[in-house]
């Protein structure tokens, strides 16, 4: 649902070509209020840019990182994905489900490592 979102997404497959997929994924989350609220396309990629740097501790390429999120196929794997998304009903990130039962962190004040040991646990005695 977001502008950017798309962008983001792409940004992180270009680095995980690289290798840094989780180490990009993790600084797009941490720094979303340096990419999500920019107001030019060009802002973004600069943004983006700098925070694959900071996500691959300044040993991945820019230059390829930037022809890379000009990769059409990149592009298509995340309109795929989404479309996988669309047609599960789901329509927030992160969304995970365990055993046909949607996790919602949205709306609790328990730890992320409590809502998803229970969740498995109530799988588990099915």
């Amino acid at each position: 649902g977001h502008v950017y979102a798309r962008p983001a997404a792409i940004a992180v497959e270009a680095a995980g070509k690289q290798g840094f997929y989780w180490e990009m994924l993790m600084e797009v989350f941490q720094q979303r209020s340096e990419w999500a609220y920019v107001n030019s396309d060009d802002l973004l990629t600069e943004r983006l840019a700098k925070i694959f740097l900071d996500a691959s501790d300044e040993k991945g390429n820019k230059e390829q990182f930037l022809a890379d999120l000009k990769d059409e196929s990149l592009g298509a794997k995340i309109d795929a994905d989404e479309k996988l998304v669309r047609e599960d009903g789901l329509n927030s990130t992160p969304s995970i489900i365990i055993d046909g039962m949607d996790i919602d962190f949205a709306h609790s004040n328990e730890s992320t490592v409590n809502i998803l040991t229970d969740a498995i646990e109530k799988a588990l005695e099915k």
